[in-house]
């Protein structure tokens, strides 16, 4: 992975605001603390006809400056199987350094998301990165996915860009990234179960041969998924805010990983990665300052909150509209 030569100052302020290894919640989420609550998606309307429903615009725009902008869709709220059953082609276990194994890294569980945020419709690209960040990890063209980058830059990069838009930007929790990458589906890929499946969403090494698929793919040369995100299976590898952990064995509402750990999650699969580790449900993870792996980069989130005070804008319109 590249480092970013520029980031120090940058960096220094937001060490105050989160320590890429020390213990607490994930930064940047926040609590929507006004009261109500929001309509969970029904499982079978279009993203506008739950936009609709919820009194929220579909999509939303951010402009980072010098006429570079960053597309967002809205994700819905709503409950989800999060993992993958046991008998998923592929699924990832892992086995124990001491002690009987194996370990279960995808237990199947419910996860209910009360709150409904915009996601990136596509990673985070190395114009936007730059435009932000001064300084980039390397890359080969303005539409590719930033990558190399690590936890740590892609948190820099979140704050930044909430620093020029006033919006609640951060990455995604994990549990979010699997609500919004399956889009109502449980197949091993959003598309379906089978190689051909993932060719039509996700650049990856199809043959099984891991790094087999030379180079990243601009951003967007796929179908999107149900709800209208592109490449959450391959390209690069997209950091979560969470810290690496076992699923919990019973359900569990807007889940935030635990409070401290060694590693950030990392979801997707890459373009090296075999379809296997492209699949919905995979999970890998990493230290937040890793800086030897070139494959990761990541999306972004931003948080939508009511207006506490009752007046004549539906809830959430003032946060889609502005």
């Amino acid at each position: 992975m590249i480092a970013v030569s520029n980031l120090l100052p940058l960096m220094l302020v937001a060490s105050a605001l989160v320590c890429s290894c020390g213990k607490g919640p994930p930064p940047g989420i926040s609590h929507d603390d006004t009261g109500g609550s929001w309509p969970a998606w029904n499982g079978t309307e279009t993203v506008a006809q739950y936009a609709s429903r919820a009194r929220l615009e579909p999509t939303l725009t951010l402009h980072l400056g010098n006429r570079v902008s960053l597309a967002l869709v809205l994700v819905p709220a709503g409950t989800f199987l999060m993992g993958s059953p046991e008998d998923e082609e592929g699924r990832r276990v892992d086995r124990p350094r001491h002690g009987p194994g194996p370990i279960e890294v995808e237990t199947l569980h419910e996860v209910t998301l009360t709150r409904p945020f915009y996601m990136g419709k596509y990673e985070v690209t190395d114009k936007q990165f730059s435009q932000v960040v001064h300084g980039r990890p390397q890359s080969d063209g303005d539409d590719l996915p930033v990558w190399g980058v690590n936890w740590n830059q892609a948190q820099a990069f979140c704050r930044a860009a909430a620093a020029r838009t006033g919006r609640a930007v951060r990455l995604p929790t994990e549990a979010e990234w699997e609500f919004a990458c399956r889009a109502g589906t449980r197949t091993r890929f959003c598309s379906g179960n089978t190689v051909g499946d993932l060719k039509k969403i996700g650049w990856a090494s199809y043959d099984g041969k891991f790094g087999s698929a030379e180079g990243f793919k601009p951003v967007g040369p796929f179908v999107p998924n149900a709800w209208g995100l592109y490449d959450m299976h391959g390209n690069v590898e997209e950091w979560c805010q969470d810290w690496q952990g076992a699923y919990p064995g019973e359900p569990a509402k807007d889940p935030r990983g635990p409070a401290e750990g060694r590693c950030r999650i990392v979801r997707g699969g890459c373009r090296a990665s075999r379809p296997a580790d492209c699949r919905s449900a995979y999970r890998d993870w990493g230290p937040p300052s890793y800086t030897d792996y070139a494959a990761s980069g990541f999306r972004v989130v931003v948080e939508i909150f009511r207006r506490a005070a009752k007046g004549s804008v539906p809830p959430g319109r003032e946060e889609a509209g502005r």
